[in-house]
């Protein structure tokens, strides 16, 4: 089984090494909304494993943006 809390703690913890942690937390706030919106507008159900994916996703770009750039 995957550790889910350990991937969402990891993610978390690289946001607030990297300087953008409170972004990244309001980030996974709004992703969770748009992924269920999302899901619904396909007819699809929302999954906790596709909200990870979901998330894997923006973590990559958030690996690669410039946080501290207005």
């Amino acid at each position: 089984m995957k550790q889910y809390s350990a991937i969402l703690n990891s993610w978390e913890q690289d946001a607030y090494n990297g300087g953008y942690g409170a972004d990244w937390l309001e980030e996974v706030g709004e992703s969770v909304r748009v992924y269920s919106m999302d899901c619904e507008n396909n007819g699809k159900r929302p999954t906790f494993a596709g909200l990870i994916r979901y998330l894997e996703i923006l973590h990559r770009g958030a690996e690669q943006k410039d946080w501290n750039r207005p």
